[in-house]
């Protein structure tokens, strides 16, 4: 027995001793603790914190911006002990130099323990594969948005918070600190083609008008008429299997004449300017996990015309064409934050059907009311997709010809009778992308979803007007979501690449729609 249980002991030493030594591997890996020097991004850092401490949300939005910039270098994390000296030259040298030096001791401190927050916690928290970057930027974009969709991302979120109110804090009992603080400019689009898209449309319509003409370079997309069940499908595509661990399916170009020769968008295409990108050769179709390309740089455009994410294929996703039809209106996700274009990488569809949850602080859910249901501008959002209503009529749902409550039955709900339209990038009429679509036959063939959802909010619509009572509710399947449109959840307007090809397009041409 003696032998058996030191046989044992051993083993358990063993097994201790190996899991200590993996653990410190990976805080080597990620911490970069060994003789290494400092990395250009890990200094930036330092210096931008300098620059913004004590501007709010000019502060944070800059640590963000840097932790973006050494991922995407993909320069190791630094250890603490090189942050703490960094931040602490940092820190003597610039614009807060004057404070004692109990206080830099103190914000220097508070810096070095928010840098492990958001680097190895975030991390290890987080991110599955620590040496996938595209994870980590998804994971800190997700912190920078406020989200607090899952119990880990609720509590690292809570710390994050908590960092920076303590960060703030000691620097207001430090005493008056030099201003920093920038003026945005939220100037109004300064082309005849952008303000006439703009005209009368809610600015969330007028962005996914204007994402839909720069995606086809045209200037006749936004006024074609919407898709609707007689439109035919599109030739050319093929479906070449199954996007791995996701119901995605991957698509390619085989015939590219065919395609051109049966789009709605590209069969009598003109195009506007010599400056415009060749969409009659390498037109965007429906890409699942596509997205604009983008930078960590707030001055980056969003491009539909550089393949990111997804597969081989030029496109981008619903949530790709939502987000970008948003940052390039001038909206943010979440209040007081600022949109930036890699945030594009941390918003699914499935997190608007939570917002507040999700840190999409604004956009809130839609109640019924007895004269106000669902508006141009509004989002419907499933687990699986997500587009923006476009145009909406006088009866939307289609429930005008009841006389009594008795009637709103779902069992009395048709989405053929929706009166409305919608703008989205998805896999209907053979995998289209960028469109407009009418609800009638798209709903039930392609996001049952959504027609399930979209059903119960008629019946909610019905039973408010004859009840002349506003009614929420939140169904499973989909949400609809509207943003506030208050001043803390307006932004710059980002711009898409090649959006000068239909700028110089008339006015004209973006108010005559043809339905």
């Amino acid at each position: 027995m003696p032998n058996k249980k030191a046989s044992t002991q051993r083993k358990a030493r063993r097994f201790i001793a190996s899991r200590a030594f993996l653990f410190s591997a990976l805080a080597l890996q990620l911490t970069s603790c060994g003789p290494q020097p400092a990395g250009l991004q890990s200094a930036e850092l330092a210096t931008r914190v300098n620059k913004t401490l004590g501007c709010a949300a000019e502060f944070e939005s800059s640590f963000y911006d840097g932790l973006y910039d050494l991922v995407l270098a993909k320069e190791p994390f630094a250890s603490s002990s090189v942050m703490q000296r960094l931040f602490s030259e940092s820190l003597q040298n610039g614009r807060l130099a004057k404070l004692s030096a109990r206080d830099l001791d103190a914000v220097n401190d508070a810096l070095v323990e928010l840098y492990g927050l958001l680097s190895h916690e975030t991390i290890t928290t987080l991110v599955q594969n620590p040496a996938d970057s595209d994870q980590i930027i998804e994971a800190l974009a997700a912190m920078e948005t406020g989200d607090r969709s899952t119990p880990a991302r609720d509590a690292l979120q809570t710390k994050i918070r908590a960092k920076f109110d303590e960060i703030k804090q000691l620097l207001m009992n430090a005493g008056e600190l030099p201003s920093c603080e920038t003026k945005e400019d939220f100037a109004p689009e300064p082309d005849a083609f952008f303000q006439a898209l703009a005209t009368n449309r809610h600015p969330m319509v007028a962005g996914g008008l204007k994402a839909l003409s720069v995606a086809y370079q045209s200037c006749d997309a936004s006024s074609k008429r919407a898709l609707n069940q007689n439109t035919p499908d599109l030739e050319g595509i093929t479906i070449t299997g199954n996007v791995p661990g996701t119901p995605g399916r991957k698509r390619e170009i085989t015939d590219l004449r065919g395609l051109v020769r049966s789009h709605p968008y590209l069969r009598d295409y003109r195009k506007p300017s010599a400056s415009c990108f060749d969409v009659l050769r390498s037109p965007m179709i429906y890409d699942f996990g596509g997205k604009p390309y983008q930078t960590s740089s707030t001055s980056s455009t969003l491009d539909f015309f550089k393949n990111f994410g997804g597969t081989r294929v030029l496109g981008i996703d619903c949530s790709g064409y939502v987000f970008a039809s948003m940052a390039t209106a001038g909206l943010r996700l979440s209040k007081g934050v600022k949109m930036k274009p890699i945030h594009v990488r941390t918003t699914p569809a499935a997190k608007w059907m939570k917002p507040r949850s999700s840190g999409l602080s604004c956009f809130s859910p839609v109640s019924m009311g007895p004269t106000k249901t669902v508006e141009a501008g509004d989002i419907l959002a499933s687990s699986g997709h997500v587009m923006i209503i476009d145009t909406v009529g006088s009866d939307p749902f289609g429930i005008d010809r009841f006389t009594s409550e008795s009637e709103c039955r779902l069992s009395n709900m048709s989405s053929s009778r929706f009166n409305m339209t919608f703008l989205q990038s998805g896999s209907a009429k053979g995998g289209m992308g960028i469109n407009r679509i009418r609800p009638t036959r798209f709903l039930p063939e392609d996001e049952a979803p959504m027609e399930e959802a979209m059903l119960q909010y008629a019946v909610a619509a019905c039973k408010a007007k004859f009840k002349r009572q506003t009614i929420a509710i939140q169904p499973s399947t989909a949400t609809i979501v509207r943003h506030s449109g208050s001043s803390d959840c307006l932004d710059r307007k980002i711009k898409l690449a090649h959006e000068e090809c239909v700028a110089s397009c008339a006015a004209s041409a973006a108010l005559e729609i043809e339905d």
